[in-house]
């Protein structure tokens, strides 16, 4: 068998993809992301007008640890596995909705305190683009303290 991880096909469609996400997402506290993006020649702009939805939502602070900023989530699921099957397993949080629609929550959308959260910071750990960071660095950035 043979596996090709280059080609114009697959370049194009890396592309398309990280054109996309950065037009529905804030990407910029994701480096990672950008750094790809530019490697990529991506042009967001020929998409159109992004979908306003994802980009209009409030950062969440319900809880004295960390901040919840789902505008710049890019649904990688990474802490989803870190709070459930991957780490920690207390499955505090979740995917729900579907294709645009879909989202990072809570089990029943329930404030973090109520939810099964035990505040361990894996998740914040391993998001890379500051969706989730705590609230110190929150506020040294100039957001909601």
């Amino acid at each position: 068998m043979e596996v090709r991880t280059e080609s114009d096909e697959l370049h194009t469609l890396r592309r398309t993809i990280y054109e996309w996400t950065m037009l529905a997402t804030d990407t910029s506290e994701a480096p990672e992301i950008e750094r790809e993006a530019a490697l990529l020649s991506t042009d967001p702009a020929r998409w159109g007008r992004a979908p306003q939805d994802r980009l209009r939502r409030v950062p969440i602070r319900d809880n004295p640890f960390f901040l919840r900023d789902y505008a710049k989530c890019v649904q990688c699921r990474r802490c989803v596995d870190a709070c459930g099957d991957g780490i920690q397993g207390v499955w505090a949080l979740s995917l729900a909705g579907r294709s645009l629609q879909s989202c990072i929550t809570t089990p029943l959308e329930l404030s973090l305190p109520e939810s099964p959260c035990v505040f361990c910071g894996n998740c914040v750990q391993i998001c890379p683009t500051n969706a989730l960071k705590p609230l110190a660095e929150a506020a040294l950035h100039g957001g909601p303290a």
